[in-house]
């Protein structure tokens, strides 16, 4: 068999396995080259676009987009369900112990607790935009999670600093020249530091603006974008709240813009939207910080200003999940005795708050390579993300949500089983119009698939 006809094979494989229906023009021989936008809405949950009339939203590019396509009725996560790990998992197809981002933030308890995966050379699996470019095809991102340096011939990357100069690191990181010519086509670029809850309002529109810009002049044949302002609402207050929901209305508002500017350069014909989401959310009231059990042992100590010193093990807080860590992993006793300290101290106080994941168990979700065991919270609770506390347990200010809980948890709130994709193009007018799907990683390898195939059609 040809190996194109294999590559199609490929793609009829995974079409059959999640129960898709595909067209014969997806499988016909087209001289027209395609383009793929793939855009991420963060914290995306499929309530929100399944029914949206129970929230009386006012979503039309979105309801427009399911009824020429497909969509998802829910999907699994990778753990941790957290933005970083998900995004990479979006664009390589696997988990984050293969991909290497296993965290939103870099394992370095003594250089800060919240030093994002920044550079796309830390991705260990080959990604999406490089399979494009070795194609030799015109590949943009802008705003989107471990980017920086990405090899792409349109870049803007994403930055989610608590610094006022959040709008210059993003300049400093982009394709020379490019931040500059975009902010003169729009005005002076201010952004907010991450930390603000209104920091995603500026940032979601010069991504929007941008890209759209990027799709008028270049006419690039993957762009990836990612918005961030329904799940920074999530984070701040709560789950459907009317923030959240006015979020969301605002975000297809956006995803017009986008669409307008692929009508506008004349691809509207030729580009397959693909839309995405990366996890769910649950309500919180109290967050768990067992660093300060460490500290209270000695296994960690601070300096006067509260940043840890010096650790022999170390909790990293991901939402929902902890990763637990020993600075030397061939230090059996230390291995045994952090061991013992927690479940000694979960079974005596925090018994139905915490669990914990064995690290067989994490070998088998290919999550938190290298560490002891992880703990989970329970429903209402996350873990700390700030320097250790002198207690264990303390209120959730100033999250009201949170994500990064096991993708297989059933709660009421659909938590983190709510990763999503809805996609439209001329090739999948006719495919079933709702499906669910079991993995996360089966449906972005779908995507993988059907775009490399797309890039693959001459």
């Amino acid at each position: 068999m040809p190996e194109r006809m294999k590559k199609f094979s490929r793609v009829v494989y995974w079409c059959v396995l999640l129960g898709i229906l595909v067209p014969r023009d997806l499988l016909s021989a087209e001289t027209t080259q395609p383009h793929v936008l793939l855009l991420s809405i963060d914290g995306l949950r499929p309530d929100y676009y399944l029914h949206p009339d129970t929230y009386h939203l006012k979503i039309p590019h979105l309801r427009a987009l399911m009824q020429h396509g497909s969509y998802a009725q829910r999907m699994l996560g990778v753990y941790p369900t957290l933005t970083y790990p998900s995004h990479t998992t979006i664009v390589t197809g696997v988990r984050p112990a293969r991909h290497g981002i296993v965290s939103n933030f870099i394992l370095a308890p003594t250089q800060g607790l919240l030093n994002w995966y920044l550079k796309s050379t830390d991705i260990q699996a080959k990604t999406l935009w490089q399979a494009a470019r070795d194609k030799g095809l015109k590949t943009a991102i802008v705003t989107w999670p471990v980017s920086y340096d990405a090899p792409v011939d349109y870049l803007i990357p994403e930055n989610l600093a608590a610094t006022s100069d959040i709008a210059d690191l993003i300049r400093q990181g982009s394709t020379a020249g490019l931040f500059e010519d975009l902010a003169k086509h729009f005005g002076p670029i201010k952004l907010l530091p991450f930390s603000d809850p209104k920091a995603c309002l500026p940032l979601d529109s010069m991504t929007t603006n941008f890209a759209a810009e990027i799709v008028r002049r270049y006419q690039p044949h993957l762009l990836l974008v990612h918005l961030l302002d329904l799940d920074h609402e999530q984070h701040s207050t709560g789950i459907d709240t009317p923030q959240v929901l006015a979020s969301f209305e605002r975000i297809d508002g956006l995803i017009g813009k986008l669409s307008d500017a692929v009508r506008q350069a004349g691809l509207l014909a030729d580009t397959t939207f693909v839309i995405v989401g990366d996890h769910g959310f649950l309500p919180v009231h109290a967050a768990l910080d067992f660093n300060a059990l460490l500290l209270e042992k000695g296994l960690l100590s601070i300096d006067e200003t509260g940043k840890i010193k010096d650790w022999s093990a170390f909790v990293q807080g991901n939402g929902g999940a902890a990763a637990v860590y020993v600075k030397d992993s061939n230090d059996a006793a230390l291995r045994a005795q952090v061991e013992k300290l927690l479940r000694d101290e979960i079974a005596a106080r925090y018994e139905g708050i915490v669990r914990i994941v064995e690290r067989e168990q994490l070998d088998q979700l290919e999550a938190f390579p290298g560490a002891l065991l992880a703990l989970e919270a329970t429903d209402g609770y996350y873990f700390s993300l700030s320097n250790p506390k002198r207690q264990i347990l303390n209120p959730s200010d100033p999250f009201k949500g949170m994500h990064g809980y096991l993708p297989l948890r059933i709660t009421r709130q659909n938590s983190d089983r709510t990763e999503h994709i809805s996609w439209s193009d001329k090739h999948l007018q006719n495919s079933s119009r709702g499906f669910v799907s079991k993995s996360l990683i089966h449906r972005w390898r779908l995507v993988s698939s059907l775009v490399a195939e797309a890039f693959a059609r001459e």
